[in-house]
């Protein structure tokens, strides 16, 4: 009977990011990159909740914020971009808002996040921030099945560019408000400040900045 070999050792990469953003952005990369780099393994979780990065067994992780702290290094990956957008049949039953005052006239969907608490709707008016509750006959706690409730024209909702760029492309969805689009959020590749910076958490930071950097949402 021939004996087994030993596997070879792997440098384990740990890597934690939103459902949503993981799903369709993060997850179609890492088969690039382990093409690239086979000698690194690597664990993909998905969690809403905030990586502490200090305590948790995780390397690098994939924010919609800034992490602050003085022992995180925060590097900016792609523009943060909320679409607000709605079905073809919605549009034509029901209209779309013109200015975002026109809101409470519609049928919003929103997005329960991990805190338990509503996520307001963010828009840019005359150069300030505005953050809006919108009252809403449905509810989800998960970007993708909003994102089904828009194409079943149930309502509207705003969602990140990544979610929907394609459908809007397709013309399965169509966008609204885009003047007031909020532009000064961003998704971050988040990591622990450290000398030398570990060669396996440096090729990926290195792979995935160089990847995101040319997508085209």
């Amino acid at each position: 009977m021939p004996s087994l070999r030993p596997e070879p050792q792997c440098a384990q990469l740990r890597i934690l990011s939103t459902p949503g953003f993981g799903r369709k952005i993060v997850a179609p990369l890492l088969s690039g990159f382990h093409t690239q780099y086979p000698e690194i393994a690597l664990e993909l979780l998905l969690s809403d909740h905030p990586a502490r990065l200090a305590t948790d067994p995780i390397d690098v992780s994939f924010s919609e914020d800034r992490v602050g702290g003085s022992s995180i290094v925060a590097r900016r990956l792609m523009p943060m971009q909320r679409i607000v957008c709605a079905s073809p049949a919605y549009a034509r039953a029901h209209g779309l808002p013109q200015h975002v005052a026109e809101l409470a006239r519609h049928r919003c969907i929103n997005f329960r996040i991990a805190s338990d608490s509503i996520q307001a709707w963010e828009f840019k008016v005359d150069g300030l921030v505005q953050r809006h509750q919108r009252f809403a006959r449905h509810t989800f706690n998960d970007a993708g099945l909003i994102v089904q409730a828009v194409l079943d024209g149930l309502g509207i909702a705003q969602l990140p560019a990544y979610q929907v760029c394609g459908l809007l492309a397709e013309r399965r969805l169509v966008p609204c408000l885009s003047q007031y689009a909020p532009n000064d959020g961003g998704h971050y590749l988040c990591y622990l400040d450290r000398q030398p910076l570990p060669a396996h958490i440096g090729v990926f930071v290195d792979y995935m900045t160089a990847r995101m950097h040319a997508l085209d949402l």
